[in-house]
């Protein structure tokens, strides 16, 4: 990549909003604070560039609808906090370690990679290393960092910070969370959870698609 792309600064923070909201649904409980997001309709300038539905519009805006049909947010809170608890603490391990065949070094090696960019779980998210929310909530980080190098126009620099994030994706990401979405989906009838499995599985398709758009 001899020169930064014009488009990659708006994918960059496409991307980290797409990895942040899938870290924020599945770090806990649901929060008022992530209810409020979801009824503001963050994505709502991709859905219109878009034109057309995909696995990642169709999920969140199952959410929204599904958000949309209580009036009351306790009501609401409550119950997606039985969901979730009734998912994540006895159906479904939404860590890695659990969906890959060498999982004895899967913590050594993301303590490690965490290490290379001095990066800690924050104190409101899960303390596994190998969490989905976790793993997504580094991601963040890592498209973070590369937006600066891309204001400083540091062409090198933004390189290396693609193809690092690029590597953390394909080694920690895809190789376990579409199986993890899809282990969601079938112990689930709740439309929101159906909704965020199903976003999350778009939200990976698109970004293995734009991981090879800087090539």
């Amino acid at each position: 990549m001899s020169k930064i792309p014009s488009t990659i600064f708006y994918m960059t923070g496409l991307r980290l909003y797409m990895y942040k909201f899938v870290a924020e649904i599945f770090k806990g409980e649901p929060s008022s604070k992530l209810l409020y997001g979801i009824t503001q309709d963050f994505f709502k300038q991709y859905r219109d560039e878009q034109g057309e539905e995909n696995d990642f519009m169709e999920g969140y805006v199952q959410m929204c609808d599904f958000v949309d049909t209580f009036s009351d947010e306790k009501e609401l809170r409550e119950l997606l906090s039985r969901e979730y608890r009734d998912i994540f603490g006895e159906k479904v391990q939404a860590l890695e370690r659990h969906y890959i065949a060498k999982s004895d070094s899967i913590l050594e090696d993301l303590r490690d990679v965490y290490g290379k960019k001095s990066w800690t779980i924050p104190e409101d998210f899960p303390k596994e290393e190998d969490h989905i929310a976790v793993e997504c909530e580094f991601v963040t980080h890592l498209l973070k960092a590369m937006r600066k190098t891309l204001l400083s126009l540091n062409a090198e620099e933004s390189e290396a910070s693609f193809n690092f994030q690029r590597d953390f994706i394909n080694e920690h990401i895809l190789n376990w969370i579409p199986s993890l979405c899809d282990d969601i989906a079938s112990e689930t009838e709740n439309k929101f959870y159906l909704g965020a499995s199903k976003m999350t599985s778009g939200i990976l398709d698109l970004d293995k698609e734009l991981l090879t758009m800087f090539y």
